[in-house]
C-alpha cells in the first residue's frame, strides 16, 4: 500500500492475521453500503496485493524451494479473507435502507467482499463477512474525528497451510 501511495489503507499484523483497514471516512455515502465509484481504486490496490499472495506467484520468488517442499509433503497454501464492517454510533437517517448500524456494517462488509471477489477472481469459498456496527469502536464517538475512524472496513487475511 505504501508503494501504491494509498494513504487511506493501513496494513498491520495482529493475532487475527494480516489486517488491511480501509479507513477512508468517505468510502461510503451516508447510510449506504455501496462504495463510492471515486474510491474503487482503493479496492483495486487491495485486490492486487491479495492476488500477489497466490502460491503460484510466490513460487516465482526466493521462497520457491520451500513452497515446493511443503506441497510435496501434502500441504497446501490457503488464504482466508474475512471482511468486517464497522460504523460509528450515529443513528441512521429515517429513510435508510438498513434497520440499524449493525445491519449497515454487515451490508458494507458484503459489498466490499463482492468487489474483492470480482477483482481477485478468487473462489467465493475463501471469503467471509462480519458486521460489528458501532460495538467495536477504535475512536471516541463523541468527536467527529473519532466517528470517522470508527467508520471502517477491515479485511483480515488468514494465511495457513
Amino acid at each position: 500500500m505504501d508503494e501504491a501511495g494509498v494513504e487511506e489503507i493501513c496494513v498491520s499484523r495482529n493475532s487475527k492475521g494480516v489486517q488491511i483497514t480501509l479507513n477512508d471516512p468517505w468510502l461510503f455515502e451516508v447510510d449506504s453500503a455501496q462504495p463510492r465509484t471515486t474510491h474503487l481504486d482503493q479496492l483495486d490496490e487491495v485486490a492486487t496485493s491479495i492476488q500477489n499472495l497466490n502460491s503460484s506467484r510466490l513460487k516465482q520468488t526466493e521462497h520457491a524451494n520451500f513452497l515446493n517442499e511443503l506441497e510435496n509433503s501434502g500441504f497446501q497454501w490457503l488464504v482466508e479473507i474475512r471482511i468486517e464492517g464497522h460504523t460509528d454510533d450515529m443513528p441512521l437517517t429515517r429513510n435508510a435502507l438498513y434497520r440499524d448500524n449493525w445491519e449497515l456494517s454487515a451490508a458494507r462488509a458484503q459489498s466490499i467482499m463482492i468487489q474483492l471477489q470480482e477483482r481477485t477472481g478468487l473462489a467465493p469459498s475463501v471469503f467471509a463477512i462480519g458486521g460489528f456496527g458501532e460495538f467495536q469502536p477504535i475512536g471516541d464517538n463523541n468527536t467527529q474525528a473519532g466517528r470517522e475512524v470508527n467508520r471502517r472496513v477491515e479485511i483480515i487475511l488468514v494465511l495457513r497451510w
